[in-house]
Order: C-alpha cells, then sequence, then structure tokens
C-alpha cells in the first residue's frame, strides 16, 4: 500500500529488510496506479545497495517505512573549504518525522554509533558540524556518512551544504541542532527579510553541557560586519541597545527582543 509523501503524492518502499511481502531478486514487481479520469501523473523510481551518494546543495527526496532508515555518503574531496568552514544539513519532513544521525568517515553498524545525531524534535531540523568539531581539511577520510531513520512512517527532503556565517541562517519554525566544543562560538544569521517590527523570541535548549544566547542587531550589509566577538560576550553590555544576553533558566536560554527593520538590516 502506497503511502503520502510529498506535493500530496504518494510512494512506496521495497526493502531487503522486509518480511511482507518478502525480498525477491530476479522478480518483476507490477505497479498498479489508480487515478480520476484526465488525471496528470510522474512516476519516478530508485534502487540502491547499501548507501547511496548525497551531494553539496543538491536536494534528495525519499520515504521510509516505519522502523527502516537509509544511508548516504557525502564525499567531500574535492571541494576547497576555507578555515572556519562548517558543513550543514536540512531534513524537511513532508510526512512523518524521521531522524538525522551523522558519522565522519566510516559508515557504522548501528544509528547509535553515529556521532552526531538530530532526534529531539519533530518538524524541520538542522544539523550544524563545526569546524572546531571535525575539522575538513586535516581530516584523514573527506566523507560524511548520514543515516536517515524513520521514528515512523517518513517522507522528507534532504539537503547538505557549507556553512559559514554569510549563508547560515535561522530559520522560524526549524530547529537548528549542533555540536560546539569548549569556549567555541557558532554564529548564525536570523532571517529577517520582509519582516516588519516585531517581538522576537529565540531560544537555545542544552542536552548537554551548558550554551548560552546573544543577540546583536547591526545595519551592516553583510553578516561578517556583524560577528560577536569575544569581548562583547565578556563584558555583556546591559545598556547596549543593540546587543543582548539571555537569561538563562536551567539548560533553557531565552532571549524576547523588539526588532526593528530601521535599525538593524
Amino acid at each position: 500500500m502506497a503511502e503520502e509523501i510529498w506535493y500530496q503524492g504518494k510512494g512506496v518502499q521495497i526493502s531487503k529488510k522486509d518480511t511482507y511481502p518478502p525480498w525477491k531478486v530476479n522478480t518483476n514487481y507490477t505497479v498498479v496506479i489508480e487515478a480520476p479520469a484526465g488525471a496528470i501523473i510522474a512516476i519516478t523510481s530508485e534502487g540502491y545497495g547499501d548507501s547511496r551518494s548525497l551531494f553539496l546543495m543538491k536536494n534528495v527526496y525519499d520515504m521510509l517505512e516505519y522502523g527502516d532508515y537509509s544511508v548516504f555518503e557525502l564525499d567531500l574531496t574535492d571541494n576547497d573549504w576555507e578555515d572556519g568552514d562548517s558543513i550543514s544539513f536540512d531534513l524537511e519532513p513532508f510526512y512523518g518525522n524521521p531522524d538525522i544521525y551523522v558519522n565522519p568517515e566510516t559508515m557504522p553498524k548501528t544509528k547509535e554509533e553515529y556521532k552526531w545525531s538530530s532526534t529531539e524534535m519533530s518538524g524541520m531540523e538542522s544539523l550544524t558540524i563545526t569546524n572546531a568539531d571535525w575539522n575538513i581539511k586535516t581530516a584523514t577520510s573527506k566523507k560524511l556518512f548520514v543515516l536517515i531513520y524513520g521514528d515512523m512512517t517518513s517522507s522528507y527532503r534532504l539537503v547538505a551544504y557549507r556553512a559559514d556565517v554569510d549563508v547560515r541562517f535561522l530559520v522560524y519554525d526549524c530547529t537548528e541542532s549542533g555540536y560546539v566544543t569548549g569556549n567555541e562560538i557558532v554564529q548564525y544569521q536570523l532571517y529577517t527579510w520582509g519582516l516588519t517590527k516585531s517581538n522576537l523570541t529565540l531560544t537555545a535548549v542544552g542536552l548537554s553541557g551548558n550554551v548560552y544566547l546573544y543577540v546583536k542587531m547591526c545595519s551592516g550589509e553583510y553578516a561578517s560586519g556583524c560577528m560577536i566577538s569575544e569581548k562583547e560576550i565578556t563584558e555583556k553590555n546591559s545598556t547596549d541597545l543593540m546587543f543582548r544576553a539571555s537569561e538563562s533558566s536551567g539548560s533553557i536560554h531565552k532571549l524576547v527582543f523588539e526588532y526593528d527593520p530601521e535599525l538593524c538590516r
């Protein structure tokens, strides 16, 4: 039976792990499509082995049955990386709640062995691996293995991209997950295009360790000119209306501030 997938379509997955109907080699499969008269139908199919290739800035659309998984291999060997560049993965579910796991250099046998993951939230997720946590330029193997697990029957869009402060955005209703090392600063642009004067709330949740949240507003044209410095974090100037530091409550840090497009662009 086909499941709901993106754009109100239908999809079905046949896996070697299936017990009913059982997987068979050298077998023809018959596909039956039922549609109203006059319907226009587009059909695609794809076959793959234990893993398949993933490319930067190229969307992958796929689906998973409950408890199933797909593994992708991202080879970064032929890409030129700058010091400080990070890598991000966006996982957008159209249906269900898929989880993402990432591991450097080798493909683990179980999802629990993957080094990084984003499994806590439903809805769109973005997982960022910083240069301090995995230095692409000095890595023995410049490959990342990405496992998408179906916490329930799911369909999704997956994309990987190089992330620096000029392209790394915080988007509304998207959960950003990441890993940082001690005293590391990770900076994002808050997506404000077309936004009028508004009250905004940012929340950071530390699943382990201590995290802190800061916001700086400025009118510079480029994000690189609006970076938050270690000095600003250390001083935490409460009289500076263009800089805000969060008030913590356990592992939860929240910032509520007024956005004014005339002051911050």
